[in-house]
């Protein structure tokens, strides 16, 4: 009987030192007026809203996603880089057949688009961060991440260039 407590106190202790060793090292998304970065990026694409809607929506966005600047660009880049796999997708649509939990999925063309939008979104100094980043997706083996990749530098390059002009 000591021993099965020994081991159920263990199989405990583990799962707590994991739990707070996960919630210390994963990286935390930033946060503005209280809503994820993630939150805010959804709102590019929301189909519910009418064109004039959708373009406060964006001015919205935008600045939320500017007002965080520099701490955007690492989950910026991540969403650049997501992907779908085979089996995630047949576990989501298997999942999506039953009725008892709502399951939503965003497929990663969407994520990246929004990621794409974000880093447009961003200023000047958080714009120099995100280029390395980028230029490291380049190298990646799905051609849609070199080309959402390849779009968000050539944002960044157009940007820079129509403000060196201006200036």
């Amino acid at each position: 009987m000591r021993n099965r407590v020994r081991i159920a106190l263990a199989v405990v202790l583990v799962a707590v030192v994991g739990v707070v060793g996960w919630q210390v090292l994963r990286q935390r998304e930033p946060v503005y007026q209280g809503q994820r970065l993630s939150v805010w990026l959804t709102r590019y694409g929301d189909g519910d809203y009418t064109a004039v809607t959708q373009q406060i929506a964006k001015k919205e966005v935008d600045v939320a996603v500017r007002h965080m600047g520099t701490n955007a660009v690492p989950f910026l880049v991540r969403r650049i880089r997501a992907k779908d796999s085979a089996f995630g997708f047949w576990l989501v649509k298997m999942a999506q057949h039953q009725h008892a939990i709502k399951v939503r999925h965003t497929p990663a063309y969407v994520l990246r688009l929004q990621a794409l939008n974000g880093i447009k979104a961003l200023d000047l100094e958080a714009r120099k961060t995100v280029v390395p980043g980028l230029i490291e997706c380049l190298d990646d083996d799905d051609s849609q991440v070199r080309r959402y990749a390849g779009a968000a530098l050539k944002a960044i390059d157009a940007d820079a260039a129509a403000k060196e002009g201006v200036d």
